[in-house]
């Protein structure tokens, strides 16, 4: 009987390797202009990671914590703006409640669905 291993397996690398990409987006240098790292690892998990329902690894649980620990500690949004004069000018306000909301589902069933498991196997 055919079985799914290699499509699993393709999954598992493609996630290893947005998961890398995710975690040198996050720790990566920016500058005063670049987006916030938290707000573009945010949208990485919302458009990348969390479609693919996969098993996670625990450290990409840990960086999810991460980026919502973050995201909250600026009230999950970003100013972008210029400066002229001293003043600000130009600024707009980017909300990311929504992303970060769907983050911590994620992130909440994820961990639902290890606890699942392990208890699972504590079974047998």
């Amino acid at each position: 009987m055919a079985d799914f291993d290699k499509l699993m397996d393709r999954k598992g690398t493609i996630l290893n390797f947005i998961e890398d990409q995710a975690r040198d987006l996050f720790y990566g240098e920016t500058t005063p202009y670049d987006f916030p790292a938290w707000a573009q690892t945010a949208l990485l998990f919302e458009h990348a990671i969390i479609p693919c329902r996969y098993y996670p690894h625990e450290s990409l649980l840990e960086l999810a914590q991460e980026v919502i620990t973050i995201a909250e500690s600026k009230g999950c949004v970003v100013e972008m703006h210029q400066v002229k004069d001293g003043k600000k000018v130009n600024a707009q306000i980017f909300d990311y409640h929504e992303t970060i909301a769907k983050i911590e589902q994620w992130f909440k069933e994820e961990n639902e669905l290890i606890e699942e498991i392990k208890q699972e196997l504590a079974k047998k």
